[in-house]
C-alpha cells in the first residue's frame, strides 16, 4: 500500500504473524531483507525490533493466538521486486512448516510482488518548413508525451544533427540540450506529461538532410518500445526532412554585329 505504486514513492509492507497454536511459541524471529529495487525508510513492529541491515524482526514470545505485526516502509525504483518474509526461528517445532527452510509452499512464508513501472514515451518530430532556401534557418520540434500508466524518470532523448545542418539555439520545455553530443536530458516525466525541444539551424548545402530524435533511455519499462535500439517502427522515434534550395544562375550577352553603322 498505497495504490497507486508510484515510482520513487514510499510504499509500505505489512506483515501480520499468527501463533495458532496450541503452545505459546519462544524466540520467535521472521526475515524480511528488502530486495534491490526498495530502499528501507522505516520500521514500526507491534513488538519485539527491527534491523533492516539484516532484515531480521525479533519477535520473541507469542501467547496462543497473538497477532504480531510489522509494517516497513521503503521507497521503489520502478522496477519488477518480490518481497518474501519467513519465520526464521522458533523454540517450539511448527507441524506444518519448517523455519528458515525457503519453502514457499509452508504456511511460515509469504510473498509479495510488484510489476515493474511502465511508461509509454511517445516520440513525435517536426519541422517549420520542409524546403528553405540555402543560408536560411529552420526549426525542429521534438514533442516527448509520457502515455503512462507510470512517471517515468531518468528520460533521455538524443537529436544529433546530421552534417550541412549548422546548430544555432535550443529550446527544451524542461532538462537540457547538449549540440555537441545530441542529448537532450529531459529527467522526470508525469503520466500524461508533455516535454518539448525547439532546434534551430542554419541550412548550409541543399542536401536533403533527414534528422531522427530518439528515446535513448528510461528507467521504466516501455510496452510498445526499446530505448536507443534505433528502430523506426516504434513510436519513440521521430523523423523530419529538410532541403535547401539553392538556383545557380548563370548569365551570357552577346550582339548580333559589334560594329554597326550609326542607325544600323
Amino acid at each position: 500500500t498505497p495504490p497507486p505504486l508510484t515510482v520513487g514513492g514510499v510504499l509500505e509492507f505489512s506483515i501480520a504473524l499468527r501463533n495458532r497454536g496450541p503452545s505459546r511459541a519462544d524466540n520467535v524471529s521472521v526475515t524480511d531483507r528488502s530486495p534491490a529495487g526498495l530502499s528501507f525508510v522505516s520500521a514500526s513492529p507491534s513488538k519485539g525490533s527491527y534491523d533492516p541491515a539484516s532484515g531480521l524482526w525479533t519477535v520473541g514470545s507469542m501467547l496462543r493466538d497473538e497477532v504480531a505485526t510489522l509494517n516497513i516502509r521503503a521507497t521503489w525504483d520502478g522496477s519488477q521486486v518480490t518481497n518474501t518474509a519467513q519465520v526464521t526461528s522458533s523454540d517450539q517445532p511448527d507441524p506444518d512448516s519448517t523455519p528458515n527452510n525457503n519453502d514457499p509452499t509452508e504456511d511460515d512464508q509469504s510473498s509479495v510482488s510488484l510489476p515493474p513501472a511502465i511508461a509509454d514515451l511517445e516520440l513525435i518530430k517536426r519541422v517549420s518548413a520542409s524546403r528553405v532556401n540555402v543560408g536560411q534557418n529552420a526549426t525542429f520540434t521534438i514533442e516527448l508525451t509520457n502515455r503512462g500508466p507510470d512517471t517515468a524518470t531518468g528520460v533521455r532523448v538524443n537529436d544529433r544533427l546530421p552534417t550541412g545542418l549548422a546548430f544555432v539555439a535550443a529550446t527544451p520545455s524542461q532538462g537540457s540540450y547538449d549540440p555537441v553530443s545530441g542529448e537532450w536530458v529531459v529527467g522526470t516525466l508525469a503520466s500524461g506529461a508533455q516535454a518539448t525541444l525547439t532546434i534551430e539551424v542554419t541550412v548550409l548545402s541543399p542536401g536533403p538532410f533527414t534528422n531522427i530524435a530518439q528515446v535513448s533511455a528510461s528507467d521504466q519499462y516501455d510496452p510498445d518500445s526499446t530505448p536507443n535500439n534505433d528502430d523506426a517502427s516504434e513510436d519513440d522515434q521521430g523523423f523530419a526532412t529538410l532541403a535547401g534550395d539553392l538556383a545557380d544562375l548563370s548569365l551570357s550577352k552577346r550582339v548580333s554585329n559589334p560594329t554597326p553603322n550609326i542607325n544600323d
